[in-house]
């Protein structure tokens, strides 16, 4: 799986603590059959991070991945062959995010014109929509992180916000830790439903600490290949058009 939201850069944000730990969530990740990650610490325009620390830790990260690697040794070996990490950021949406992104304050997602959002759990929909177009209006494929979490799109009801956002030139990320859990839970079912109706094109961790939001991808990575028709591109063709920086929708 192709995962394009994760906090595994240390000491950025809420994310990984260390190192280490970043090396911990990544093993975990790829025992349960992650392929490649993007590394999308927090950006808001109060609390902004700054594009060339990302690259250095990411750097940093890589580095400590190969000699990870080195030392286990063929036979031990945790991460494919072909695992790649990659940059973004997750921004908390803001009035002048424009205005940062064409200044280059704000790293979009493996440096394509797809930009990870986020937005209060209460904002409302019309806010998201004017969000949505405002972005493609400026030339940028805005995605919805973790879609699962806003009150606006419960209260629209039968899938009809993700339609709309959609509609208005939104990317849709979901989290894959609810997925194939209780069904009672809202998430799950507001997961699940709009995965079965090809809603969702991205999945996403949204991994920060060993004991904090770990990555659990295994069971939806396994739910998904069983009742989704569209299963291989939500795991990895979307994303891999995403690096191509293809405008799919």
């Amino acid at each position: 799986m192709f995962d394009i939201h994760s906090h595994i850069l240390p000491g950025l944000d809420d994310g990984a603590r260390s190192m280490e730990e970043s090396l911990q969530l990544l093993r975990r990740a790829a025992e349960q059959g992650e392929s490649s990650v993007i590394a999308t610490p927090h950006y808001s325009v109060e609390r902004p991070t700054d594009p060339g620390a990302v690259c250095a830790k990411l750097a940093e990260l890589r580095q400590a991945v190969v000699q990870d690697e080195a030392r286990r040794g063929e036979k031990q070996t945790v991460f494919p062959p072909d695992f790649q990490l990659f940059s973004g950021n997750e921004v908390l949406y803001f009035d002048s995010i424009v205005e940062h992104l064409l200044q280059r304050r704000i790293l979009t997602l493996m440096g394509s014109h797809f930009v990870l959002i986020e937005f209060y759990p209460r904002e409302s929909y019309a806010a998201m929509l004017r969000a949505v177009r405002k972005l493609r209006y400026a030339g940028y494929y805005p995605v919805i992180a973790h879609a699962e979490r806003f009150s606006a799109l419960y209260e629209a009801g039968n899938g009809k916000g993700l339609e709309g956002l959609r509609a208005s030139g939104a990317y849709i990320q979901l989290s894959t830790a609810p997925v194939g859990g209780f069904f009672l839970r809202r998430e799950t079912r507001f997961i699940e439903e709009a995965l079965r109706s090809g809603q969702a094109q991205f999945l996403g961790t949204d991994m920060h600490r060993i004991d904090t939001r770990p990555p659990e991808l295994g069971r939806a990575v396994r739910w998904i290949r069983k009742h989704c028709g569209n299963a291989e591109a939500l795991l990895t063709e979307n994303a891999e058009r995403m690096k191509r920086d293809e405008d799919f929708l």
